[in-house]
């Protein structure tokens, strides 16, 4: 934790851009001694994120208890929206649900424009998988960040005046 706080203050990286996450399995089994070191980085700004959510870990009766900002949902999830219809009512329950607790979803394993479309119909906050992006460096990163922001502009500003 300390090791933690002194990379942030050297770095002067902002807290609240931190999130940290923990997988439901090692969330869940480990409750007690991790609770407190949520709370900590928690009233420091860090984000926390419970990823691989709806892997079945997790105890529901303590989800409201957590000092959680998000769910990730379970890339599993994801693949089966297209074919198995129950994946989109879980989906949309487990939205519901943390729209509840105030908490954002995040889907992980994106892989088809389909599911974005489906997500965002079911609820989803965010997505994250490889039809949005690979993984990038940080001088690929810009260069994806100043694409998308150019491709917004003509999106919003089709006829931009000049």
């Amino acid at each position: 934790m300390n090791q933690l706080t002194h990379i942030l203050t050297k770095t002067e990286f902002p807290a609240h851009a931190l999130r940290i996450e923990l997988t439901e399995s090692a969330l869940m089994t480990s409750l007690e001694s991790v609770w407190a070191i949520l709370n900590t980085l928690r009233s420091q700004g860090i984000r926390i994120t419970i990823d691989q959510f709806g892997t079945g870990y997790s105890s529901l009766t303590q989800l409201h208890h957590l000092p959680i900002d998000s769910l990730k949902l379970d890339t599993a999830l994801i693949e089966s929206l297209h074919e198995n219809i129950h994946s989109s009512t879980i989906i949309r329950a487990m939205n519901t649900m943390a729209q509840q607790l105030q908490l954002q979803t995040i889907a992980a394993g994106i892989e088809t424009l389909e599911q974005i479309h489906q997500l965002r119909v079911l609820g989803c906050d965010y997505g994250q998988g490889h039809k949005i992006s690979s993984p990038l460096t940080l001088d690929e990163l810009d260069r994806f960040l100043t694409q998308r922001h150019q491709i917004l502009v003509a999106e919003i500003c089709p006829h931009p005046a000049g």
